[in-house]
Formats: structure tokens, C-alpha cells, sequence
């Protein structure tokens, strides 16, 4: 079954990094050459909760993913399916997760064929073992990317426990494809089948997802 909470944390993550989301601040002070910098978000209609501002030297990166605002996409993308061009899978590991890498690699091929285009980031020192640099390059219609750390100015979210690398993957291949599945490494596909997420995407809504253990949510 497939886990979508860290996929839609991150969403939601990617939306305030861009400037989407429910209200804006409008205070010129916020702005970095008419970029929204700070937002707040509404609750309950009254209570509002406000973001710390992005330094304004970091708009070189809402440009480089085409995030900004000029870049608003203004028409409705059709949420493509498995097998299609612009349909892709998307993973990373570090050399601690190559065992589970492998096995997910493998359940995807087993369950979605051949065709099915992945793309895998290394997060650490996958790419200098031969052996399993042998393996990943038998696995057909996978790119394997070397994850680019340098962009993350900040230390602090250098940490690979911060996640914060995975909105930079997902900002980046969103420029490519028009739909992604993120996988964590963990992930175990009983069926190929994905309609029960992507129909409701398609609509605009998001529909219940239930993971075994956790509770309902929309």
C-alpha cells in the first residue's frame, strides 16, 4: 500500500516555497523584487498563523525549479498513468538504504514492466560501489542522479533527517514530467493498479488514504 503522507507533507511544502496557498501577506517588506517572500496561512476564518521570511537571497532557487511567479501555471495538466512519458517514479537513497533501494527497484519492474521510467537520486556514496553501480545500470528505464547538496546553502538542512532535499527533487523533476509518485525505499506494491489516487488528483481533490496503524485522513 502505497505511503502518501510524506508525499503530501512535502506538497504542501513545495506550495509555501512557491507561494501557493490560502493568503498572501502584502506588505511591501515581504517582497523581494515583487516576489512574495512571507505568507500566512488562515485557520478557522480568524486565527492567522504567520511564516518567517525566505532570505531574498535565496529567489535564485524559486527561478532555477520555475517556482516564481511568472512561472504560475495557469492551465489544467491532465494527471497522466503508469506507462506513460510523462508519468515517473521517484526514489533517492544513501549507501544505508541500497538493501531496500534494491527491493523496491525490483517490485516496481515486477509490478508495472519494463517500460515504467524511474528516476533514483543518490543521497550519499551509492555511485562509488562498482557492484551496485553494475546492478542500477541493468535496471532498464532507470536514471540514476547524483543528488546536488551545494544548492542547500543553510548547513542545518544539509541534514539528510531534515528531508529538505526531497522538496529540491520533487521541484526539479516536476519540471520534467507531468506526474511523480514519490517512494520512499520502503515501499511494496501489491498492484499496479493507482486509479484509487490518481482519478480523485484528476478531479482536484485529494481522497481518504488509509495506512495501516494510522488514522483516517483527507
Amino acid at each position: 500500500m502505497l505511503d502518501l503522507y510524506p508525499s503530501i507533507a512535502l506538497l504542501l511544502s513545495l506550495f509555501v516555497f512557491s507561494g501557493f496557498i490560502w493568503a498572501i501577506c502584502h506588505s511591501d517588506s515581504n517582497e523581494c523584487n515583487g516576489e512574495k517572500m512571507v505568507y500566512t496561512s488562515i485557520i478557522n476564518d480568524n486565527d492567522s498563523i504567520y511564516g518567517q521570511k525566505f532570505n531574498c537571497s535565496y529567489t535564485w532557487l524559486l527561478e532555477r525549479y520555475k517556482l516564481s511567479d511568472k512561472y504560475a501555471i495557469n492551465e489544467k495538466i491532465e494527471v497522466k498513468s503508469p506507462a506513460h512519458s510523462k508519468f515517473v517514479f521517484v526514489t533517492a537513497a544513501n549507501d544505508k538504504f541500497y538493501p531496500t533501494l534494491r527491493k523496491l527497484l525490483a517490485n516496481i519492474k515486477e509490478t508495472f514492466g519494463c517500460k515504467q521510467q524511474i528516476i533514483a537520486y543518490d543521497l550519499g556514496t551509492v555511485t562509488k560501489n562498482k557492484e551496485w553501480m553494475n546492478e542500477l545500470n541493468s535496471v532498464c528505464n532507470l536514471q540514476w542522479r547524483i543528488f546536488d547538496f551545494s544548492q542547500m546553502v543553510e548547513g542545518r538542512v544539509r541534514d539528510l533527517k531534515s528531508y529538505a532535499w526531497k522538496i529540491f527533487v520533487i521541484a526539479h523533476v516536476l519540471m520534467e514530467y507531468d506526474t511523480i509518485v514519490w517512494l520512499d525505499t520502503s515501499i511494496h506494491f501489491e498492484s499496479n493498479n493507482l486509479a484509487k489516487f490518481l482519478v480523485p488528483m484528476q478531479k482536484g481533490t485529494i481522497g481518504t488514504v488509509r495506512v495501516p496503524s494510522c488514522m483516517n485522513y483527507n
